[in-house]
């Protein structure tokens, strides 16, 4: 699940703002806090052709658990063949984000931020 919110305002001056959140695979440029991201959470992509056992063993050393496997016909239009995974894991996120972005079938490994959009139309 990816979470997120919008917030649209009037007033007279001519302005539109949206703040996103910087998506980036390296921790230390990411803001990680418990406000922006779902606990305990994280998207992974694995890099295509990754097989099963690879999928699992990956799993298994974060001991995390697949929640939802994403797979959209866009995607698949596109030439993806692998999707993403929802997971779950009951480590700390930096941590287990950092263990999975060195595998070398992993394409990327972030949290499950939480998007809040806010607009002003004038």
């Amino acid at each position: 699940m990816i979470a997120a919110s919008f917030t649209f305002t009037s007033c007279t001056k001519e302005n539109i703002e949206l703040d996103t959140i910087n998506n980036t695979n390296n921790l230390s440029e990411a803001p990680l806090s418990a406000s922006n991201m779902v606990p305990n959470q994280a998207l992974v992509k694995f890099r295509n052709g990754t097989p099963s056992n690879a999928k699992n063993d990956a799993f298994a050393r974060v001991s995390a658990k697949m929640l939802e496997h994403i797979f959209t016909e866009t995607m698949e239009s596109n030439g993806e063949t692998e999707g993403l995974y929802l997971i779950t894991f009951p480590a700390a996120v930096p941590q287990a984000l950092e263990a999975l972005q060195r595998m070398p079938f992993i394409e990327f490994a972030e949290p499950n931020y939480i998007y809040q959009h806010s607009a002003v139309f004038c």
